[in-house]
């Protein structure tokens, strides 16, 4: 009797794509709305935005954005070594052997985490085998240039607005409270996404 495999509702494509238009989209918005609230404070124009409303989006989209790096960070991984399986030219069971990979750094690890969290597919990359194991099959690293600079693109976003809510609040005691519950929602967030930046385990 076979085995029934079912196939998921969403298809992984569409959720990658949905996922990165979701958690992209929340960045703009957090940038646009917090970059208006920023200026108004020192043009002297944001009394319209000075309300418990636009305080608990702002303070929502700050924990929001600040979660999602905190979350890719802790995905980063940097292997030494991969184990490969591979079937013999001619014929019997699968050899299995062990390839040496060339890690990435500590910031492309993390953004690579990042672009994993945000929908792309991501890979180690390999360099020479080692001389000591079996040569298997290349690993090709799958992650695209794009990736990346989304990565670079979304964590600019999420530290420059909160610097620029944290400066303000701190330069203006009249700040409007979006402002400021943004720039403490946002230090908080940098602590737990520095944790996660450098936690990084002998076994990742």
């Amino acid at each position: 009797m076979q085995d029934v495999i079912e196939s998921p509702i969403i298809p992984d494509a569409v959720r990658r794509v949905l996922v990165l238009c979701l958690t992209v989209g929340a960045a703009l918005i957090y940038g646009v709305l917090m970059g208006v609230a920023i200026y108004g404070t020192f043009s002297g124009t944001s009394r319209g935005l000075d309300n418990e409303t636009a305080a608990r989006t702002a303070s929502l989209l700050s924990g929001l954005v600040g979660s999602v790096v905190t979350a890719g960070f802790s995905r980063s991984k940097r292997p030494s070594t991969v184990q490969l399986s591979t079937s013999h030219p001619m014929g019997g069971r699968a050899v299995t052997a062990w390839r040496t990979l060339e890690p990435d750094s500590l910031v492309k690890a993390n953004l690579l985490g990042l672009s994993s969290f945000l929908g792309f597919a991501t890979q180690p990359r390999a360099s020479t085998p080692s001389r000591t194991t079996e040569d298997g099959p290349p690993v090709e690293a799958e992650t695209s240039p794009f990736a990346l600079w989304v990565a670079i693109f979304y964590f600019a976003i999420y530290f420059l607005v909160g610097v620029a809510s944290l400066l303000t609040m701190l330069l203006i005691p009249q700040a409007p409270d979006m402002v400021v519950d943004a720039g403490w929602v946002w230090l908080g967030t940098l602590l737990s996404s520095g944790y996660s930046f450098f936690a990084l385990n002998d076994k990742s």
